[in-house]
């Protein structure tokens, strides 16, 4: 819902400084990959038929990106938009 209309869609993220954020890894693994610090703005939270979504911005090596995240066990990226 928060989601900018122009974003663009990417199965994985390859930062400039050689990290990489794909579908599927845990907000455990995105939060030790790059840090509080690279979270910009306010976190939205959406609750539909299947559960929980959060949705982050993100400012990291040069690079403004938003990650989608959903429960499914564990807090997962769902989706990775560039914007």
């Amino acid at each position: 819902a928060s989601v900018p209309a122009r974003a663009i869609s990417v199965p994985v993220l390859l930062l400039l400084d050689g990290k990489e954020v794909r579908v599927g890894d845990t907000a455990t693994h995105v939060a030790a990959l790059l840090g509080r610090a690279a979270e910009v703005g306010k976190q939205e939270v959406d609750r539909g038929s299947s559960g929980e979504r959060l949705t982050r911005f993100y400012e990291h090596a040069g690079t403004q990106f938003i990650l989608v995240f959903e429960r499914s066990g564990e807090l997962r990226v769902s989706a990775i938009y560039l914007h």
